[in-house]
């Protein structure tokens, strides 16, 4: 969707900027992430972590969208660069009935609820896209949507059937669904993949992935 000379590719020192503007976020996302699990909320009642997230964004200067019910968040991003797709990205915003027996200094201040999901990071990394893009909307080409959804550890309905009721889906081409798989340490493979659910989203995905699947867990937490 960053367009130079009518493509859809970014330079080489594009990609350079890119990637260090985003390694330079570490400290704001770490921030958010700790933030959100020393502050959990239980499905359908992140009322807290929705006004917290239309803060953030608000002070960045990202349109919230206000036709959708609270507590989901619902931000747009135009691009200024002419018409094109609008591509969402999800993350869900709950947490889990669980206590918290980590001894962290961002340990859960809720008792019997905590993030234990990893939906904290998902959040973190959503806004974190919000900083990274904002400031090359001018050269972007069609929207960047951002869903924080409430409700995903609940049964149906749940936060995301509120959503799409209320028309989150439409007018866009794809919907990418966080959490991110990342591979970062693996030595042919420096990268990390969204898992992508086709049936999100109004049109059809078409996608061939060569090599092996895995998954792996660290105690660590950042």
């Amino acid at each position: 969707m960053l367009c130079q000379k009518d493509k859809q590719t970014l330079s080489a020192p594009g990609r350079e900027s890119l990637f260090r503007d985003a390694a330079s976020l570490k400290a704001t996302m770490q921030g958010y992430r700790r933030e959100f699990h020393r502050n959990p909320e239980l499905s359908m009642q992140e009322f807290g972590t929705c006004h917290r997230i239309k803060q953030i964004l608000s002070e960045l200067g990202i349109e919230v969208q206000r036709q959708y019910t609270e507590p989901a968040v619902v931000a747009l991003m135009r691009g200024g660069a002419g018409p094109g797709p609008t591509v969402a990205f999800r993350a869900d915003m709950d947490g889990l009935p669980i206590l918290e027996k980590n001894s962290i200094p961002y340990k859960s201040s809720v008792p019997g609820v905590m993030h234990a999901s990893g939906h904290d990071a998902h959040m973190a990394i959503l806004l974190g896209l919000a900083h990274l893009l904002k400031p090359r909307l001018e050269s972007m080409r069609g929207n960047v949507k951002l869903i924080f959804q409430p409700g995903e550890e609940t049964p149906h309905p749940g936060g995301a059937f509120q959503l799409i009721q209320e028309g989150v889906l439409l007018n866009q081409r794809w919907t990418i669904y966080l959490p991110i798989i990342f591979i970062s340490r693996c030595p042919r493979t420096p990268y990390a993949f969204p898992t992508v659910y086709p049936w999100l989203q109004p049109t059809t995905l078409s996608c061939w992935w060569r090599g092996a699947a895995a998954r792996s867990r660290s105690r660590r937490q950042e």
